[in-house]
């Protein structure tokens, strides 16, 4: 069995995105016809690497991709960085009275609508909550 954190990967996507409201000189400045490219010379993989596709019609980039070669970009945007201390969503710090943020309400619905993910309203207004407690060896013997 294969898990990931939705948390931890979608801060790569939201920095984008706030990045993309700072940098909105251009009328284009949310056109997916622009290349993204992963400051990492592994190939980027994930479980959510389809969100990409909100941002971009083009393949991922990496350092591999321009591996021994110099690059100059003609119009480039560097994003907010998604893991620095105190950055923004990862690591961020909780406070009390902030919530409801419209960041975070037009990311989703901007990452909803270019994925072309429906809303569907729920049919029962309950909550179910499961809680799953994995149990070893190690777990058992500190009880």
């Amino acid at each position: 069995m294969h898990t990931v954190n939705m948390y931890h990967h979608f801060c790569d996507f939201l920095n984008l995105y706030a990045s993309l409201h700072l940098n909105a000189t251009q009328q284009d400045a949310f056109a997916t016809d622009v290349h993204v490219l992963i400051w990492e010379t592994f190939t980027y993989r994930s479980s959510f690497q389809d969100t990409w596709e909100a941002f971009t019609d083009h393949p991922l980039w990496d350092l591999k991709t321009f591996r021994g070669e110099t690059v100059c970009f003609k119009n480039v945007v560097f994003p907010l960085l998604p893991r620095m201390i105190f950055g923004l969503y990862y690591n961020t710090p909780i406070i009390y009275g902030c919530e409801g943020s419209g960041l975070f309400d037009a990311f989703s619905r901007h990452v909803l609508h270019r994925l072309r993910i429906p809303l569907h309203e729920p049919a029962v207004q309950k909550i179910r909550v499961t809680f799953f407690v994995k149990r070893n060896k190690i777990s058992q013997s500190n009880k």
